[in-house]
């Protein structure tokens, strides 16, 4: 199987970005604040190249 997107709602983005680079070893693109929804906000984690399959 394999997951080719997810999507998690948080009340901290932060902390759960921060989680998720330090022990999935992913990276993170930009943030994104959606102006229509605020406070919406995203971002993308992506897995790095050497990262576990």
């Amino acid at each position: 199987m394999k997951i080719e997107h997810l999507a998690i709602w948080a009340d901290d983005i932060e902390l759960l970005r921060a989680f998720y680079m330090k022990y999935f070893n992913l990276r993170c693109g930009d943030r994104y604040i959606n102006p229509i929804k605020t406070p919406l906000i995203s971002c993308f984690l992506k897995k790095r190249k050497h990262a576990l399959n």
